[in-house]
């Protein structure tokens, strides 16, 4: 029971510090046109990113209890976290759990998170993690929480960063033409419910891959990673990486080549960590479409 819970909680592995401040006003909901002129039925929330994107990473307004907050938008996280500063209802606590970070463990506090709502999508009452995000190092400290797959998986997500808007879809339109919305990867949900694609990787070959919408970095396990620097003879230095817990030192090789989509990305920054993922240093070229209930990405090149 423990392992499985550990698998799937493992989303703080590592987290690169934020360095620029952004404020924490209100968000623009609602009102912001799709680029696919999608139709209003099958719109559920159009998010503003103006102002909302740190090192390329997103953030979202929550409301708990009539209060905003500013949260991550996080694909490689399985569930909902919250800070400790946000006060949550005793009544609600469901018990501590054992959470794995990228250098040891922590016990996460776990209520049944209520009156939690993105625009008006309602985060789902599941069992939701705090952290004392105050302890990771991160400074200054930069958002309230991380919206997790818990809450994304009924959706078709949207991100379009020159835009600066993320839209939640019900579904995608029955005649859209796939070929407009990128590359298309088939979507393999691990045992967390987080989405791995394939990649044919240089030097390591064809493996499975997490699509991090939370990493600022790519990173490769330790397997990955030493192939990858041995057989291309890539620099190898140190690191310092941020997580739950606390920071830690660990490798960084530069690939000179990695393929995604209709890109070629050179000098590649990847990172030796326990998962191998494709961060928003990648991503962040693409328009983002990830269909979780049909089990599809789609990378679009600007």
């Amino acid at each position: 029971m423990i392992k499985v819970i550990l698998s799937m909680l493992f989303f703080f592995r590592w987290r690169i510090a934020l360095f620029f401040s952004i404020s924490i006003g209100f968000f623009a909901c609602g009102a912001v046109k799709p680029g696919l002129n999608y139709s209003d039925d099958l719109i559920v929330e159009t998010f503003s990113l103006e102002g909302r994107i740190v090192n390329n990473r997103l953030f979202v307004p929550v409301v708990i209890d009539n209060k905003e907050f500013l949260f991550l938008l996080d694909t490689g996280a399985s569930a909902t976290v919250v800070a400790s500063s946000i006060p949550l209802k005793e009544k609600d606590f469901l018990g501590s759990t054992p959470v794995g970070s990228i250098a040891d463990f922590v016990f996460a506090k776990s209520f049944r998170l209520k009156n939690a709502y993105m625009g008006s999508v309602k985060i789902p009452e599941e069992p939701t993690y705090v952290m004392n995000f105050e302890n990771s190092q991160e400074s200054p400290r930069q958002f309230d929480g991380i919206i997790g797959v818990s809450a994304l998986k009924d959706f078709v997500i949207t991100i379009d960063k020159k835009k600066q808007k993320i839209d939640f879809l019900r579904q995608l339109p029955s005649d859209v033409d796939e070929s407009i919305l990128g590359k298309e990867y088939p979507v393999f949900f691990d045992q967390a419910g987080r989405p791995n694609i394939y990649l044919d990787i240089p030097y390591v070959g064809r493996s499975k891959i997490l699509v991090d919408t939370g990493a600022e970095l790519t990173s490769f396990n330790a397997d990955m990673f030493n192939k990858a620097a041995k057989d291309s003879k890539s620099r190898v230095a140190k690191i310092t990486i941020s997580g739950a817990s606390g920071s830690y030192l660990t490798d960084v090789m530069w690939m000179d080549e990695l393929m995604l989509a209709q890109g070629l990305h050179h000098d590649v920054e990847i990172v030796k960590s326990s998962t191998s993922l494709i961060g928003m240093d990648v991503l962040s070229h693409y328009i983002i479409t990830i269909d979780f209930p049909n089990k599809k990405l789609y990378l679009k090149s600007y």
